[in-house]
């Protein structure tokens, strides 16, 4: 037996449990007991301070996981057994050196984490989720589920809440896909957030629910509290209860979320959806609550969407195509995340679902993951557009790559001295001067010889009007020249990449010069 596990016995035998000491009496306590053992050996002054840090965690803390809790770079602490410990520090895995000193502590630490939060963890209910004081999520796994002894693992938050001018910063998500999410949670639109383990769904929560109206009526409901909802005062947070010894009555997230519907909320955000709840969430979305947020596990976007049908049919029996409409009614974004090789998280994937069509879900993605496949400096979210008459912005990726050998077409350029002219128009032109030229000889001359002497009229006139014909022509490219470079200006300053700027202000004159070509106030160019 080592000298901490000794003293820690000692310690226990000294205090009075029943009389609840404060952490001044436990460390008066741990510096007797280090003064008596100083006398039989000699001590360091390092190590003495390391040995009442030890000995009072152990009483009054989590052990050697109190440490690992104080250490903000550590974002996963995961406890295989009482002698195995491993952490996650910037995305990579290692152990940690050292180690609790029995099954017994380890489980004494378990419950005194879940009994904090009104669980209980024993042979009959082996897993449980839980949380510490400072909003850290716990899982427990017990025997005899978990073969090797008691298996605990610990996420870690933030203790600093995330912005999205961070994730930007790190290179989370990119600039325009931030404000384009910005703008679509101030504009009550309902998303799911999707990802694996450890992508950072909850942290992302956190940092959407920032833009939600501060005079808004929010109602959280989760499994274990771990959002942080900021800058909103009308907030109601809801947990789910666990049926224990003292009460067998269990509260779960359905229950939650139709309580929830009587309170009056403008939103309902979901920590996370897992089962049967689906259906209920879906109900809610359809019932006049836009803007609600929620995550799921999911692989992407796609995957997202299947997982929601399953979801459902664990609750209800209904239809696939019935299923499949209410999500496309329900639900509008979905945002997937992911993580690099090197551990980092970050936003693969936006996608909009625009409907259905022959009974399939249909999306269009505004961000698409093939733009982490590119260097950094190439990586664009595309262009906004207005759609289906509302203000619905667009992120679209930018040009598609093309594949295979390109056909090269050879242009021929405009000479605008010799503009040419269809037949129509010579005809229009020729009949336009022949009428100016009868007009003139039957003032001056009524004979109809005469028209021999004003055909140099209608030649002069013929040249005239093609000559203005030509300028009209001009000054209509000119003004649809400026309207582009006017539109790409604009374009720019929005945010856009050059390319989806260009392609941007092309889809603005494309239109104008279709509805200048309807109005009949001229004949537009070719584009080529």
């Amino acid at each position: 037996m080592t000298m901490p596990e000794i003293l820690r016995r000692k310690l226990m035998e000294r205090i009075d449990i029943a009389s609840e000491p404060d952490d001044g009496e436990v460390l008066e306590e741990i510096d007797g007991l280090i003064l008596g053992e100083e006398e039989t050996r000699y001590l360091p002054v390092a190590q003495k301070a390391e040995l009442r840090r030890q000995l009072f965690y152990s009483v009054r803390r989590l052990d050697v996981l109190q440490e690992l809790l104080e250490d903000a770079g550590i974002t996963e602490i995961m406890v295989n057994g009482y002698q195995h410990i491993f952490v996650e520090r910037n995305g990579r895995i290692e152990r940690y050196g050292k180690s609790f000193t029995s099954a017994e502590k380890l489980e004494d630490v378990i419950q005194q984490i879940v009994g904090r939060c009104n669980r209980v963890v024993n042979e009959q209910n082996p897993i449980v989720d839980a949380r510490l004081e400072n909003g850290d999520r716990v899982n427990v796994v017990m025997k005899p589920v978990a073969l090797n002894g008691p298996i605990l693992t610990i996420r870690r938050f933030p203790e600093q809440a995330v912005t999205m001018e961070f994730l930007v910063s790190i290179g989370s998500i990119t600039k325009e896909a931030a404000e384009f999410l910005q703008a679509l949670v101030r504009t009550r639109y309902s998303m799911m957030i999707g990802g694996a383990t450890g992508s950072g769904k909850t942290t992302f929560l956190n940092v959407l629910s920032a833009y939600i109206p501060k005079g808004e009526r929010i109602i959280t409901i989760e499994d274990n509290a771990e959002l942080q909802i900021q800058g909103v005062e009308n907030l109601v947070r809801l947990e789910a209860k666990e049926a224990n010894l003292e009460s067998g009555t269990e509260i779960t997230i359905r229950d939650l979320i139709r309580a929830a519907l009587r309170m009056r909320p403008n939103r309902v955000i979901i920590g996370e959806v897992r089962g049967a709840e689906t259906f209920e969430l879906l109900s809610a979305l359809n019932t006049g609550h836009a803007g609600s947020l929620s995550t799921a596990h999911a692989n992407s976007v796609k995957d997202m969407i299947s997982r929601l049908e399953t979801m459902v049919l664990m609750g209800v029996q209904l239809p696939l195509e019935a299923i499949r409409r209410q999500i496309a009614s329900g639900i509008e974004i979905l945002v997937h995340l992911g993580r690099g090789e090197d551990g980092s998280r970050r936003v693969e994937e936006i996608a909009e679902i625009t409907g259905m069509e022959e009974d399939e879900i249909k999306t269009v993605f505004f961000v698409s993951k093939r733009i982490w496949e590119r260097p950094a400096k190439d990586r664009r979210t595309g262009t906004q557009r207005k759609t289906g008459g509302e203000n619905r912005m667009r992120i679209r990726e930018g040009s598609q790559a093309k594949t295979g050998m390109a056909e090269e077409k050879e242009t021929k350029g405009i000479d605008y001295q010799t503009w040419e002219f269809t037949g129509r128009e010579y005809l229009e032109i020729a009949g336009i001067s022949l009428g100016i030229a009868a007009a003139v000889n039957l003032l001056c001359y009524r004979a109809w010889w005469a028209c021999i002497a004003v055909v140099p009229v209608g030649i002069v006139c013929f040249h005239t009007y093609r000559k203005n014909r030509i300028q009209r022509r001009k000054e209509e490219l000119y003004d649809s020249f400026r309207d582009l470079i006017a539109w790409m200006h604009t374009a720019l300053r929005s945010g856009y990449s050059m390319e989806n700027a260009v392609l941007e202000a092309a889809g603005q004159l494309e239109q104008s010069l279709g509805k200048r070509k309807h109005s009949g106030t001229g004949t537009a160019p070719d584009a080529s």
